[in-house]
């Protein structure tokens, strides 16, 4: 089963769905993600919600039936950093 393939997730039966989405956050030697963490992919895939937040500031999304992985971390300058750009 496609990870990245919502509608695909949601139809596939439970314990697929999991390792499929267990391996794709789980990505190149990375610590296995949580129960929970799984289990919220599992309802951004089955349209339950739209987001949802996963450790290490990661971010898990859903348009048009296709589920993105992304970075939630944001670099944020001071008001410092700013003023030297100059």
């Amino acid at each position: 089963v496609d990870p990245t393939d919502g509608r695909a997730v949601a139809d596939a039966p439970e314990p697929v769905a999991r390792r499929a989405v267990r391996s794709w956050l789980r990505g190149d030697g990375e610590h296995p993600p949580s129960s929970a963490a799984v289990e919220r992919v599992l309802a951004v895939a089955r349209g339950h919600a739209r987001a949802a937040e996963l450790p290490g500031g990661r971010r898990v999304g859903r348009s048009a039936s296709r589920l993105s992985l992304s970075s939630g971390v944001v670099p944020v300058q001071s008001p410092r950093d700013r003023s030297r750009k100059g």
